[in-house]
């Protein structure tokens, strides 16, 4: 873990042009208050159940979904080439004019059901789930105020804290996704 805020790894996808750049840490000094005073607002008592109630409903957009959908209308389509090659074999048309087209639609069915499989399945958390994982984060506010470095490391990591720089407008955007993690940090008491 870092020795020093300095070297605190709040790492951002610099933005130039609309172009996603390469990736290098932010200095923290300069982001710390502001993320730390709407990451520590998204969870105080005023907040915090519309927080969770967001995070609840953000599950029902998973991008894995659509995924999914494209991957089986894909499958549908070649299953659908395949039938109608059958069918042109069926007709009498002569099955080695259609064998390059029936070995693409074939290998285009098993690429798609091979991603299909590979797609994990999300669990949605309930807001209860939501709000137990929130809890063993412990105290976001005394972490983030007054905690040691390692601390908020571990909190920032556990909440999945991410930035991305616009260099040109020079904007930082702050996002956090608690819900994917599987522990959580809580300080001492």
């Amino acid at each position: 873990m870092a020795s020093n805020a300095a070297s605190l790894a709040l790492t951002a996808s610099r933005t130039h042009h609309g172009e996603t750049g390469s990736q290098y840490p932010l200095p923290f000094p300069v982001t710390r208050e502001p993320v730390n005073d709407w990451l520590g607002g998204l969870f105080n008592r005023r907040n915090r159940a519309r927080t969770v109630a967001m995070l609840v409903e953000a599950q029902n957009h998973d991008d894995g979904n659509l995924r999914r959908e494209m991957l089986r209308a894909k499958i549908n389509a070649a299953e659908t080439k395949l039938e109608r090659h059958r069918t042109a074999i069926e007709a009498g048309v002569d099955p080695m004019a259609l064998v390059e087209a029936m070995n693409t639609a074939q290998a285009e069915k098993a690429i798609a059901a091979s991603e299909l499989e590979q797609i994990p399945q999300t669990v949605a958390l309930t807001a209860a789930q939501v709000e137990k994982l929130v809890d063993s984060f412990g105290d976001m506010a005394a972490i983030l105020n007054a905690g040691n470095l390692d601390e908020k490391i571990a909190l920032y990591t556990a909440m999945n804290v991410q930035i991305s720089y616009d260099h040109q407008r020079q904007i930082a955007r702050v996002s956090a996704n608690p819900c994917v993690v599987s522990t959580g940090v809580r300080r001492g008491t």
